[in-house]
């Protein structure tokens, strides 16, 4: 039998900062686990999938993981657990399987992602995110084959470990100087009623794949905040951004939550390409990985997050020779100039 989880932790000012996306992490903040259902394709899995992603994430990112036996709990800690666990197929999990998860859920501020094997991509669309949302758990989009089953790559696995643990693979400088603020206040009220309905339009066309925070937008000078809702913005969640640096690696804002993850990647285009004012980066499945736009599709998949990966952007924008990508099994990104523009786009170009 499970024993009973431990009570939450008190958040100090650092947790508490982390939690609202005010403070940008590190490694320490968090402690990783790996766990995997015993099932036919375990070791593969590891060998494949699980083994690699952790190795560079420990040499990269310097993180720690820990092998957590399936059907146990961990340890009470100060950090924020994060979950990596090979379930096979998840709609195989048992009664109890299912309560063990949910169990590691429960734990304050967890983040328990799942790694899924099976053969029916339709089926991952219309069970898999209605077991998510009962479990409390995100299972992992399967994007690559392996022997002929439906699983994740050892690169997805890595991208999920970053994104839901450090978010940002670049470094943030806040700056509170009192005109930086008074620009970004100007700004912000300037964009209220395009945000309101670039929110709106998140909303009704569902621009977004597992959550309504996946995504990003750049309106001139302000950029959405890591983990923004963006059918529910406003200018609030919005910094003006001050600097973008590869060179150092750095980007310099004001506000007071942090630039998104996909801050330099869409930076590097809004400086290449200033004739347009937006740079819209958004998610939906259909189109992402439906095939209807072959001519449209980047030659690789990128890593999201980079300097380097806004470079190869704009590399695949001169070929396609459009104001729109989409990037290989990720998402779409548009190029504008008014909202009309962008809805037009969507209904008579994508055909939402």
């Amino acid at each position: 039998m499970l024993p009973d989880s431990e009570p939450p932790f008190i958040a100090d000012r650092h947790l508490e900062g982390i939690l609202k996306y005010e403070i940008a992490p590190k490694a320490d903040d968090f402690i990783y686990y790996y766990s995997a259902k015993p099932h036919a394709n375990s070791e593969q899995m590891y060998v494949e999938v699980i083994q690699p992603a952790i190795s560079t994430s420990e040499a990269r990112w310097k993180m720690d993981f820990n092998r957590l036996p399936w059907n146990t709990l961990p340890a009470r800690s100060q950090r924020i657990p994060y979950f990596a666990i090979d379930v096979g197929n998840p709609l195989d999990l048992s009664t109890s399987e299912k309560n063990y998860l949910k169990r590691l859920a429960s734990l304050p501020f967890s983040r328990v992602n799942l790694i899924s094997v099976f053969n029916d991509k339709e089926v991952f669309h219309s069970e898999i995110p209605a077991l998510d949302r009962i479990l409390g758990v995100n299972t992992i989009y399967p994007d690559t084959e392996l022997q002929g089953l439906r699983t994740i790559s050892s690169d997805d696995l890595k991208d999920n470990i970053i994104c839901e643990t450090l978010r940002l693979k670049y470094n943030p400088r806040q700056h509170t100087e009192i005109n930086d603020i008074i620009n970004l206040f100007r700004q912000q009220q300037n964009a209220s009623k395009e945000i309101e309905r670039f929110s709106h339009i998140f909303d009704a066309y569902h621009l977004f794949h597992r959550a309504p925070t996946d995504g990003a937008l750049v309106l001139d000078s302000l950029i959405s905040s890591t983990k923004t809702f963006k059918n529910t913005m406003n200018v609030d969640d919005f910094t003006l951004l001050l600097l973008a640096n590869p060179n150092q690696n750095s980007i310099d804002y004001a506000g007071k939550k942090l630039p998104s993850s996909d801050a330099p990647e869409l930076l590097t285009l809004r400086k290449t390409f200033p004739q347009w004012r937006y740079v819209i980066h958004f998610h939906h499945n259909s189109i992402t990985r439906g095939g209807q736009f072959p001519d449209h599709v980047t030659s690789t998949e990128m890593e999201y997050g980079t300097f380097e990966t806004g470079n190869k952007l704009i590399a695949e924008f001169k070929r396609i020779q459009d104001n729109w990508l989409i990037i290989k099994n990720h998402g779409v990104i548009y190029l504008g100039n008014t909202i009309d523009d962008f809805e037009s786009f969507l209904i008579n170009t994508l055909h939402l």
